[in-house]
């Protein structure tokens, strides 16, 4: 057994016991599993990697890689690649999808699918019940103003997952732009979310413009739960 009161920076790669309390002043490298039964006072400014077991108490800043793509290659435009995080904060699952509409393209008709004009199948999600659990909210929020495009822009459900530019998105919205968005606008629903299973369409929310976008960016962010258990 080691113990140790006070240490500058330690990397262990092997099994190391502690039963005192121990100070660290410097940095700490495990590359197995640290098990801290008497919990860890102190401020923590690096990164933690893995499954937290335990209570963490004061601030916390929760960071989420980008995943694996959740979009069709139809919602591809010019600008940024559409990016979905996921984290779990207590339970909730938080799913949020970073889009940005510009080189992408609308018609002037009500409720069709915006998307590439070259085609594709132009979904920028899906709610799957194993990975977002039963959606309940749901907030769309404009960070950079839509150009050129239909101005009026709604996020709508389906179950089907083929559809693409010009398509008919069904009219099942999730989020109604309700008019033009602006900078900071955001709009959030509380009524029931999208079926399991179900394909996310950004769609016209009016017969306005028919052209490509030139700018336009958006943050969808959905939270769910799994069936408590």
């Amino acid at each position: 057994m080691k113990t140790y009161h006070e240490v500058r920076a330690e990397s262990f790669t092997q099994n190391t016991n502690s039963t005192d309390a121990n100070t660290l002043n410097g940095a700490l490298t495990v590359t197995g599993v640290l098990t801290a039964t008497g919990g860890v006072v102190g401020a923590v400014t690096g990164n933690v990697t893995g499954n937290v077991s335990g209570y963490l108490t004061g601030s916390v800043r929760a960071v989420s890689t980008a995943g694996a793509a959740e979009h069709g290659a139809g919602a591809i435009g010019t600008g940024v690649a559409p990016l979905t995080y996921r984290w779990t904060e207590n339970g909730v699952i938080v799913t949020q999808i970073k889009i940005d509409v510009q080189g992408l393209a609308s018609v002037a008709t009500d409720n069709d699918v915006i998307g590439l004009s070259a085609g594709g199948i132009a979904y920028i999600g899906r709610a799957v019940t194993s990975t977002c659990g039963i959606i309940y909210r749901v907030s769309m929020s404009c960070i950079e103003v839509p150009a050129t495009g239909n101005l009026d822009i709604n996020l709508a459900k389906s179950a089907t997952g083929t559809i693409a530019y010009d398509g008919a998105g069904g009219g099942s919205d999730i989020i109604t732009g309700g008019g033009n968005w602006a900078a900071g606008k955001t709009i959030e629903t509380l009524t029931a979310g999208p079926a399991a299973n179900d394909y996310y369409y950004l769609t016209a929310g009016s017969a306005g413009a028919a052209a490509a976008y030139t700018s336009g960016q958006f943050i969808i962010t959905l939270y769910g739960h799994a069936v408590l258990a």
